[in-house]
């Protein structure tokens, strides 16, 4: 069918799906991420787009960033790399035809056009499937694809973060407003790793099959999921919300986060406290915590647990970060320091495993993105997202044999770009 461009490393490695071909009719950001999951685990994936407009992620701005002349953006840029790109108005009959053909050729269909939508278009899993009855026809929806929500547009702020609870969940019951997202493309790029590891798992079952599967995998049903234990709790012990504990008050003084003299913070996760007490008052220098008796164990602390806290920040303010990782890094607790998103980028522990990788832009800008989990830190790595309608040509003459008259009919006609 059609192929990726060879790698600028020169690395060969073949990815965990190297040699699955994947047809993309999607927008914004859920279908895209799936899709670029899937490129980064080796498939071939062709991304569709109206010849006019394109995905409307390619001009979304966040928090007032201006894109610049280069046009690279957070989301598109992002969520697009490593696929192929054609222009083609699919709500015509020859821009549908050419989708089906490709359909014929390929592993999987991914779509995030809603339900009437793909039934007007003629997209919809009947008729991909007729054409290709062992086709992976993989649905990136909003609430589902059953009940009175299923045809709703949805997006990961509504239906991932504050209709599955996970925003209550972390709202402080202080605060005027709920919380929202930690950032652009958040409930979509989890939902996007839940939709890829389901199509993986129906190639499996047509390997062993030769069937082919509709999968569905919703921003609710992540967000949900991705919130259960919270809310088997609710079950459990009779409340609306799980709510957090006070840090002031929290029952295990090693599970909280400190403030340092700079402003900075440690986040202590020591679930087994007895464990790792002696070593951590050593290492903190106070020795004499480990042998205080309001101190002495886990049921101790507990019960004097305000006072442990208020001394441990005390503690905490009175030397800045380095000295406490210093300090920190000679004990065998679980601990680790709050970053920002850019501090993430250079941890030494995501370099050595090559966790980011550089990614060069059309316009020769170099940004770094995530490898998909699961993806070997010895493939070639991601490629930069497509120029929009860039493979179009090639692909209707190479791989579907139109010659180039019948192609520059199609460009008049305005059915591609």
């Amino acid at each position: 069918m059609w192929s990726v461009p060879e790698s600028p490393n020169g690395r060969s490695e073949e990815g965990l799906l190297a040699g699955t071909k994947v047809i993309e009719l999607a927008h914004f950001v859920f279908g895209p991420a799936t899709g670029a999951v899937l490129a980064d685990w080796g498939a071939e994936v062709v991304k569709i787009e109206h010849p006019e407009h394109g995905d409307p992620a390619r001009g979304v701005v966040f928090y007032g960033l201006d894109p610049g002349p280069e046009r690279l953006t957070c989301l598109f840029d992002t969520f697009n790399r490593g696929k192929r790109d054609m222009a083609i108005d699919v709500s015509t009959s020859e821009g549908r035809e050419i989708v089906l053909k490709l359909s014929e050729q390929a592993d999987v269909f991914l779509t995030s056009f809603l339900a009437p939508v793909r039934r007007r278009l003629g997209l919809d899993a009947p008729d991909v499937l007729a054409r290709n009855p062992a086709i992976i026809y993989a649905q990136a929806s909003g609430q589902g694809p059953e009940g009175d929500d299923a045809d709703a547009p949805g997006f990961d702020l509504t239906s991932f973060w504050y209709r599955s609870g996970l925003s209550s969940g972390v709202t402080p019951k202080s605060s005027s407003y709920a919380l929202g997202l930690p950032g652009p493309g958040f409930g979509d790029t989890v939902s996007g790793m839940a939709l890829a590891g389901a199509i993986a798992a129906a190639l499996v079952r047509r390997q062993r099959t030769g069937v082919g599967s509709v999968v569905d995998v919703s921003l609710l049903q992540t967000g949900l999921f991705t919130n259960q234990a919270s809310m088997v709790a609710t079950d459990l012990f009779g409340l609306d919300e799980l709510v957090a504990e006070d840090r002031a008050r929290v029952s295990n003084p090693l599970v909280n986060v400190y403030r340092t003299s700079d402003g900075r913070f440690i986040a202590l996760a020591m679930l087994q406290a007895d464990r790792y007490w002696e070593g951590f008052c050593g290492a903190i220098g106070r020795a004499d915590l480990a042998s205080d008796p309001r101190f002495i164990d886990m049921v101790a602390r507990r019960e004097h647990r305000e006072l442990c806290i208020s001394q441990l920040d005390a503690l905490f303010a009175s030397a800045p970060l380095n000295e406490w990782v210093a300090r920190l890094s000679t004990q065998s607790g679980p601990w680790t320091v709050v970053v920002t998103a850019a501090e993430a980028k250079r941890d030494r522990q995501v370099a050595q495993n090559e966790y980011m990788v550089p990614i060069r832009h059309g316009s020769g800008r170099e940004i770094h993105v995530v490898r998909a989990p699961g993806t070997s830190r010895s493939g070639s790595g991601p490629q930069a997202a497509p120029a929009f309608g860039a493979d179009t040509d090639e692909i209707l003459m190479n791989h579907l044999g139109m010659d180039l008259d019948a192609v520059l009919d199609l460009k008049i006609k305005g059915v591609i770009g």
